[in-house]
């Protein structure tokens, strides 16, 4: 079964925390308690009048516990992030761009044709400026 979805996520530590909108295309494997999705995120980072941005997409694996309506799950994946402009507590101003493999946990609802969801993961990068924890809410249709 193929899945669309929105979210809110949160990056904890670029810029002192910044909120974005995210979306998803994914698939639910048939059988199995496994979706993958697809995903792609702008993040609005508190700047003030410096000119910064950060965004991503991942590609990423969900394995489901076979529960109804409230269902834990694991999730890991692999990712690509680009920062212009990132201030890190103690650092310059930089650019900062790569890739990452993530790993977390989190829980879905599952009312009716609509699934509400929270996880949490850790985005780790070879550049360590990026590596972070990032923190998700939203829906899936």
């Amino acid at each position: 079964q193929i899945h669309w979805g929105a979210h809110v996520p949160y990056a904890t530590d670029l810029h002192g925390g910044a909120f974005g909108i995210g979306a998803r295309l994914g698939w639910d494997l048939p059988v199995l308690p496994i979706d993958i999705a697809g995903i792609g995120e702008y993040f609005f980072p508190d700047c003030g009048a410096e000119d910064c941005s950060l965004w991503g997409g991942s590609l990423e694996a969900n394995v489901r516990l076979p529960i109804p309506i409230v269902r834990p799950y694991i999730t890991g994946g692999i990712g690509y992030r680009s920062a212009t402009g990132i201030e890190v507590e103690g650092a310059e101003r930089q650019d900062a761009s790569g890739a990452n493999v993530n790993l977390g946990a989190g829980v879905d609802f599952n009312l009716a044709a609509l699934r509400v969801f929270v996880d949490a993961r850790y985005e780790w990068y070879d550049e360590d400026t990026l590596s972070q924890p990032l923190v998700r809410v939203g829906l899936i249709f």
